[in-house]
């Protein structure tokens, strides 16, 4: 049985604590209530992240995934289970630097052995073509005669497909392949436009590396695995006027890798994967209608 003034003497006690459990309550309402206000804003940054669209960029008629950093990615950061790969291309791709002055050392294209010369093709008319088509079809490749010598014409500027030309033979690892070629149309000024020289190209795998002459005045060295290309480096501006003829060597000696244009060293680098090993030589073309004077490959 409680006696009335114990009851008193309880609620007397504990009414300074009953004040400061309200004070405290108090205290941490607006503390509380910021708390909340920032994790809603959160939410609402993070789900507006989330259902935001995911840019996409376009090469060759084909999606791929947005987000990429601005100019060429590395060969090593380009994906490979792609269901339809294409190159990669940026619309707000940076301005090409200008080009450095030549150094007086500048590298010079090799001085390969005559005794290593395995290959030249003129397109004479009169012999049978000594080339397939891995991309594309042949609706676009022709043999143009010009009295006694012949060109190889891919006549199409079409920007979303790729088409190539493979040589049915094949050659070593170590690669020195010349071509003398020129650009007579292109579908754009902008890198969807492109001339490339292949090096080391398995027809199989779609795999090989190449010089590329872009339609925005420039020329890289590009990987092409399972009709995904990626450069190595940053592009090299060179000057490729319409309609005139050019001088075109691709260099391929063990993991060193060189591009050079009217020759001048235009761009290096270097491959480390085994599995671009020998292989043929190939010419392709996307957004672009360009004519070949002659190939020929020297290799040991």
């Amino acid at each position: 049985m409680f006696h009335p003034l114990g009851l008193a003497w309880t609620a007397r006690a504990r009414a300074p604590r009953d004040l400061a459990n309200r004070a405290g309550s108090a205290n941490l309402y607006p503390r509380m209530k910021t708390m909340g206000l920032l994790f809603v804003a959160g939410f609402a940054a993070s789900f507006a992240g989330c259902s935001k669209a995911v840019p996409r960029v376009v090469d060759g008629g084909r999606d791929l995934p947005g987000g990429l950093p601005v100019g060429d990615a590395p060969v090593a950061d380009a994906p490979k289970d792609m269901a339809s790969p294409r190159d990669r291309y940026l619309g707000d791709r940076s301005p090409i630097p200008d080009a450095p002055a030549p150094a007086e050392d500048a590298p010079t294209p090799w001085e390969a052995p005559d005794a290593a010369l395995a290959w030249v093709d003129d397109f004479d008319p009169a012999s049978p073509l000594d080339w397939f088509i891995s991309v594309g079809g042949w609706t676009s490749w022709s043999v143009t005669a010009i009295g006694a010598q012949g060109l190889l014409s891919q006549g199409i500027a079409d920007p979303m497909n790729w088409t190539i030309a493979h040589s049915k033979r094949q050659f070593a690892k170590n690669q020195i392949i010349d071509v003398r070629l020129r650009i007579t149309e292109r579908s754009s000024a902008t890198s969807l436009s492109q001339v490339v020289v292949f090096g080391r190209y398995d027809s199989n795998m779609d795999r090989g590396i190449g010089v590329a002459l872009r339609g925005d005045g420039a020329a890289v060295l590009r990987k092409r695995e399972r009709g995904l290309t990626s450069s190595y480096r940053q592009a090299t501006p060179v000057s490729l006027a319409l309609s005139d003829w050019h001088q075109v060597r691709l260099e391929l000696v063990g993991g060193d890798l060189a591009a050079f244009v009217d020759g001048v060293l235009v761009a290096t680098a270097e491959e480390t994967d085994p599995a671009v090993a020998e292989g043929s030589v190939a010419l392709g073309c996307v957004g672009a209608i360009a004519e070949f004077d002659w190939v020929s490959v020297t290799s040991w």
